[in-house]
């Protein structure tokens, strides 16, 4: 029970410290928008035609002219303000370290062991790391299970999209046949017509008279003298 106090409180130690940390500042400075996308926000140390140097609480960085599209200045107050606010968060994450610390000197006072599970007694340390080990291969079991759900479920549905496919694929042969045989149908009822045609006018050719043609008279007189 002790040991799950210890743990408790470490871990609400932790929520605070992540909290604290993303905590947003109010302070204003200059911001220096880049071509490329992004910002810094800080104090412009200096620039010249050529470049701009600019300190954040990260540290010094000097960009080209050419990389920045927009500039963006502070009042000299509101650059103090976000200088002081830099001092203020450092310190504050100093003194956070210095409390961890701390706690963890307490915690080893105390005879406790920091595991994957948490700060326990040094003869249950050998148990928690066991315990700690057998919950990380179920988390890693379980995101395992996780991916080949998400394989089946995709390969499902390309399954699906694969028959959808063939379906009309076999619908379009089917349609492709029908209309080959309507044509052949076609072709045939015209073969037939042509050939009663061909009958007809034989037939036609048969039972007309034949013609009898004139030829007509040429006479020939002798040349006058």
């Amino acid at each position: 029970m002790k040991a799950t106090r210890v743990h408790c409180f470490a871990i609400l130690c932790a929520a605070a410290l992540s909290a604290r940390l993303a905590a947003p500042t109010c302070a204003r400075g200059d911001v220096v928008n880049l071509r490329k996308g992004g910002s810094i926000t800080g104090v412009i140390v200096s620039e010249n035609e050529k470049s701009v140097e600019i300190r954040s609480n990260l540290g010094t960085i000097i960009f080209s002219r050419g990389a920045i599209s927009e500039i963006r200045k502070a009042s000299a107050e509101e650059n103090a303000g976000l200088e002081s606010q830099w001092k203020k968060d450092k310190a504050e994450r100093e003194q956070r370290i210095k409390e961890a610390r701390r706690f963890e000197e307490e915690q080893r006072a105390k005879g406790l062991v920091k595991t994957d599970a948490g700060w326990v007694p040094a003869e249950k340390a050998a148990e928690a790391e066991k315990a700690a080990a057998r919950e990380r291969e179920r988390e890693e079991l379980e995101k395992a299970i996780e991916v080949q759900k998400r394989d089946l479920q995709e390969m499902e549905r390309r399954m699906k999209e694969l028959e959808a496919r063939l379906e009309q694929r076999q619908r379009d042969l089917e349609l492709r046949e029908q209309q080959l045989a309507l044509r052949e149908q076609n072709l045939l009822l015209q073969q037939q017509n042509l050939q009663r045609q061909a009958e007809q006018i034989s037939q036609g050719r048969q039972d007309r008279p034949p013609k009898l043609f004139a030829i007509p008279r040429i006479e020939v007189y002798p040349p006058t003298p």
